[in-house]
Parts: C-alpha cells; structure tokens; sequence
C-alpha cells in the first residue's frame, strides 16, 4: 500500500504534487496536525516513497507520529500496510566510515547564542525550532559558536559552527570526515524545509535570512550530488554574495542547472552584500517572487 492509498482509506484529505501551488512532485502534501489543522494550508509534506516528512511551517516529522494523529494507527500497523523504499533522492550517497561526533552542546540556547543571533535579525526560538541551532558554551575545543546540525529529513549527518565573535578565527569549523555520517558537502543544506520551490545561497545564515525554502552548498562550490538535488526542485534561483566572482558562478550553476527540468534564475542583490545583510523588504520580495 502506497500513502497516498492509506490515505485514501482513512478518508485524509491531502494534494498530490503538481496538483497544488504548495506540494512537490513526489510528494503527497497534508494540513499539518501540530499547527494547521483545518487550515486548508497543505504545508506538511511527506515523499512517497521514503516516508520522510517536513512541514513547511513547523519543521520535519517522523511518518509514524503522523499517521497515530491522523489515523490513529500503531508503528506495527504503519509497518505492515506501508510498502517504502529505505532512501530517497540520497540514495546514492558515498557513506563514510565515521560516526556522528559533535562538541558538547547546550539543549537550550544560552544567552551569548541568544544576542548574537538577534543581533543579525533572527528569531532565537525560530532558529531552535525550524533549524536545531544549538551553542556551545566556554567548555570544549569550539567555545561560545552556534552549533548547526546537516541534516537528511530529520536526521543528523553532520553540522558545523560559527564563531560568535569575528575576533575568534575561523568563523565556521564544520565536521571532520571522521565525525560525520554523510560528507557536508554532500548534503544540500535545509533541504529538508523545502517544498516545490529553492533559493541557493552560499552558507547556513543566508539561508536563515531568506527562511525555509532558502539552502545552501556551503560555499561558492558545489558537488555532483548537491547539484542533483538541487535539479530536483522544479523552482530553482540562485542568490550568491553580490560581488563579481559569486555572481560569476551563479550564472555557472544555472547553465549547469538548465539539463533538470523546471526552471533556474539568478538573483542579483541590491540592498546588502548576502541575503543577511540586505533590507527586510528585498528578502520579502524574493519569498514571494520564488517561494
């Protein structure tokens, strides 16, 4: 049995991809039962074949708590009836042989981690919630940073941290190959808070800037892999640093993006040198433009 046919039986209501402005190819899209219930707002997104869910709204979700909200049903019953494959668009990832080491982390953001982030305009608690930022704190090899988990779905494959403090080089110090499950440069970052639609950005807090939708490479460079996933999304705009060189490759990657289907454009910024320097009302225009 397919999910949308579970669905079916239970008489859920939901939108297949391509059949609704706000649901992916791919993927059956639901009112969320933790914040949209009778909203009519198909935010919750589960992909077909992998089970694996986000809401747009409230962030990733396991398939199993779902389906006990909504169809009251067990993990063994979910088991039984579900016919899903192990992974989906990473299927093909090279996995490496280190396990998931990360500095010590407070569960809570501290005050540091709190200042610093409004300070760049960010919602501490949304940046909890939506993205699992966490902090280190004095202890440790990597003091006062924020921690940044990479996640698949809703799991941890690997992180990196930015420096509270410009005066404490390097800003960012990410896994080493050995402390984590998947390479980060493989991941394509907030993916997984991504519905039909992408902006590509740079690093983590352009990302933050834009908010879901908005991913990043990590950089200016890009694998193989990531401009796979990248192809997957059938709304694709590439928002680089406003300098000579970034907009250069951006106009790279959208030649390299045209062999996917869908469509690729090239924001160029003009109020800020990245997403989170530029005015609140250029970020506005670009969500509602592309997301």
């Amino acid at each position: 049995m397919t999910i949308p046919e579970l669905l079916d039986e239970y008489r859920i209501p939901y939108r297949l991809g391509g059949t609704h402005k706000d649901v992916r190819l791919g993927y059956v899209g639901l009112c969320c039962p933790w914040c949209g219930v009778d909203s009519d707002k198909f935010f919750l997104g589960i992909e077909i074949d992998t089970g694996r869910a986000n809401c747009w709204q409230c962030g990733p979700k396991q398939l199993g708590k779902i389906l006990y909200k909504l169809c009251n049903l067990t993990y063994r019953e979910i088991s039984s009836k579900l016919n899903l494959r192990p992974t989906g668009v990473y299927q093909d990832h090279r996995r490496t042989k280190g396990i998931l080491v990360h500095p010590t982390t407070s569960k809570t953001l501290l005050e540091p981690h709190r200042a610093y982030l409004r300070h760049r305009g960010f919602d501490p608690d949304a940046m909890q919630r939506l993205w699992g930022v966490q902090g280190t704190n004095h202890l440790g090899k990597l003091p006062w940073r924020l921690f940044i988990p990479i996640r698949i779905g809703d799991r941890t494959v690997s992180w990196t941290t930015r420096s509270l403090s410009n005066d404490n080089p390097p800003k960012y110090v990410s896994a080493k190959p050995d402390q984590e499950i998947v390479p980060h440069k493989e991941v394509l970052y907030g993916a997984e808070l991504a519905r039909h639609a992408i902006v590509i950005c740079e690093g983590p807090i352009d990302a933050w800037a834009i908010g879901p939708g908005a991913v990043c490479s990590f950089g200016l460079t890009y694998t193989e892999h990531q401009l796979k996933v990248m192809g997957s999304f059938p709304i694709r705009a590439v928002c680089f640093d406003n300098e000579p060189m970034a907009y250069r490759q951006a106009k790279k990657l959208q030649h390299q993006l045209s062999v996917f289907p869908g469509e690729t454009s090239v924001i160029r910024l003009e109020s800020g040198k990245d997403p989170a320097e530029c005015d609140p009302i250029e970020i506005e225009a670009i969500r509602r433009r592309f997301l």
